[in-house]
């Protein structure tokens, strides 16, 4: 029901103005409902950005990249000797030495086929080859058992694009000036190509392929191709040893790699350091609380991002979760993990955490003694980082820095999606918040309020004009007796 609103033409009264007035006490508590409601979203949308770095510092980085065998206990070789016979690369497990002799490459099997034909136009119905005519006017080829169909308008090219594009595993090349169709194995190795079907039409000289023989350590070896692996070392077998001899090859610790993943680790967890205690430690302006769109109207948009700048710092201040993983991160960093070489930890191989003023950070005090641990007993510093132990406390002598830095960070996102909804795996700053988490609820709550408090403000303002309208009735009413009382006195 809509409520007639007189304005105080009788009374003289500015209604609207006494009605803004009376509301303006209801109106400040739903601007409290609504700031609150801000701050509680402001403080959900912190608490994304910092679960989104360091779902990225954990997943991205420590179990992604730095944990990486590849990473943790890279290794190079060392190749004295013949060094153009044979070139190498060494896998996370590659141990020993090698002495190599290569005394064969391994070579593609091929298939020579004499077509008698000039012109790769021509179609194979008109060649030896012919089609069925029975059989529609097709015809099929097998290549390593592989069926290839053909068709009374299929041409030479045409056939040689079918081989090459199919599963057979052999490339064809046709030679018009000689008529030749070559068809080689993919694969190298003594299996060579298998040609049945309407080839048989035509002569051909098969040669054979051969396998890879090599001697290594005193031992001859075969193998289907020119490169394989012995003991975690890739080996490729370039030419012939001939008269330059014997290649040695060595392994040892990729120094280099080892050191560039330790420096990019510290980089990336004293990043996260940054950020987390920039957060916790934020500045809280509690004069300024979120603006109301009345306050919004009467400044410029530079003031208002100003204000806001102020109105949204602070909202993780000192928060537990936070505080509590970064003091672990900096206890895991700091603990003694047993190694295969004793008790290790990060100052042991001359990194330490900065002056207090740098709240945890990582530094490498000592690069020489680094290399020099890396070079000397790198299976050990790569425990120190990577070992996996039932025990992933901070403070855990079985399990290496990653591993718990990684249970650390994962408690701590667990902890953030309860209270704040966050995902624990997404990077994406646009992921939504579970509705089940504390200030999800928190917000569903405060919505609901900010709801109702609007309908029971919407029916005070209007009570308040349905009053003004009554008293301006009664007034006009007062004011008509009054005049015709005065005609009777006149």
């Amino acid at each position: 029901m809509t409520t007639s609103r007189l304005s105080g033409l009788s009374s003289g009264l500015d209604v609207d103005s006494l009605v803004k007035t009376l509301m303006s006490a209801q109106q400040t508590k739903l601007d409290k409902l609504n700031q609150q409601a801000t701050k509680t979203t402001w403080k959900q949308e912190d608490y994304r950005s910092m679960s989104t770095s360091i779902v990225d510092f954990r997943q991205n980085k420590l179990l992604d990249t730095y944990s990486k065998s590849a990473n943790l206990q890279a290794k190079t070789t060392s190749v004295t000797g013949n060094t153009t016979a044979v070139t190498t690369t060494a896998s996370s497990t590659a141990t020993g030495s090698l002495a190599i002799t290569v005394n064969q490459l391994a070579t593609a099997g091929n298939t020579k086929f004499s077509t008698g034909i000039t012109n790769a136009n021509t179609k194979l119905s008109d060649t030896a080859m012919g089609t069925d005519t029975t059989k529609g006017g097709t015809g099929q080829i097998e290549l390593n058992g592989v069926v290839i169909q053909y068709d009374s308008d299929d041409t030479m090219a045409d056939l040689v694009s079918k081989i090459n594009s199919s599963s057979a595993g052999a490339t064809a090349i046709f030679n018009s000036k000689t008529g030749d169709l070559s068809i080689s194995s993919n694969k190298t190795g003594a299996t060579g190509v298998t040609a049945t079907g309407d080839l048989k039409a035509f002569s051909s000289t098969t040669t054979a392929g051969l396998n890879a023989k090599v001697n290594i350590n005193g031992m001859d070896m075969e193998y289907e191709e020119n490169s394989f692996a012995v003991n975690g070392i890739n080996v490729t077998v370039n030419s012939l040893s001939g008269t330059g001899g014997v290649t040695n090859v060595s392994v040892k610790a990729d120094t280099s790699k080892l050191l560039d993943t330790i420096k990019s680790f510290i980089s990336d967890y004293n990043s996260l350091i940054s950020k987390v205690n920039g957060e916790t430690s934020e500045t809280v302006y509690r004069t300024y609380a979120p603006l109301t769109d009345t306050q919004k109207e009467s400044m410029t948009d530079d003031q208002i991002t100003l204000w806001e700048t102020k109105a949204k710092s602070g909202a993780l201040r000192n928060d537990t979760t936070l505080t509590k993983m970064t003091t672990d991160l900096r206890a895991s960093s700091m603990a003694q993990v047993k190694t295969s070489a004793g008790l290790m930890n990060l100052q042991s191989i001359g990194i330490t955490t900065g002056s207090y003023t740098e709240n945890g950070k990582l530094v490498i005090k000592d690069e020489d003694k680094l290399i020099a641990a890396l070079t000397n007993n790198s299976t050990a510093v790569g425990e120190l980082f990577g070992l996996s132990g039932d025990d992933k406390t901070a403070t855990s002598t079985s399990s290496g820095i990653f591993t718990k830095m990684s249970a650390i960070t994962n408690t701590a996102l667990i902890s953030m999606s309860k209270s704040a909804g966050i995902s624990t795996t997404s990077t994406d700053l646009t992921t939504g918040f579970k509705a089940s988490s504390e200030l999800s609820t928190q917000l569903t709550t405060l919505d609901k309020k900010i709801s109702d408090f609007k309908e029971f403000m919407s029916r005070l303002e209007t009570s308040y004009y349905t009053k003004f309208t009554a008293m301006e009735t009664a007034v006009n009413k007062y004011n008509s007796l009054s005049t015709s009382l005065s005609s009777y006195s006149g």
